[in-house]
């Protein structure tokens, strides 16, 4: 049974598509929320989540570093003016 991992687990990373056995996915992996079934729909869905993180993320690493500057400018300004 082909799964999507949900969770980080020692089965695989969050995103990876898995073949496993069918009893283990369907009664210990799916039930405790560590994976789900990988159909079209579901592999699809993951794409798109995966994308709109990806978006995200590069906002929030664009507005640490726009902090970053604007510390690094205030430090200077404070050390000229002691």
């Amino acid at each position: 049974m082909k799964v999507i991992i949900t969770k980080e687990c020692q089965f695989g990373n969050i995103g990876d598509i898995k073949e496993l056995k069918a009893g283990f996915a369907a009664n210990f992996l799916i039930p405790q929320g560590l994976a789900v079934s990988a159909t079209d729909k579901t592999i699809k869905e993951w794409q798109s989540k995966s994308k709109q993180q990806e978006k995200v993320i590069k906002k929030q690493v664009l507005a640490k570093d726009k902090l970053i500057e604007q510390l690094k400018s205030k430090k200077e300004e404070e050390i000229r003016s002691c």
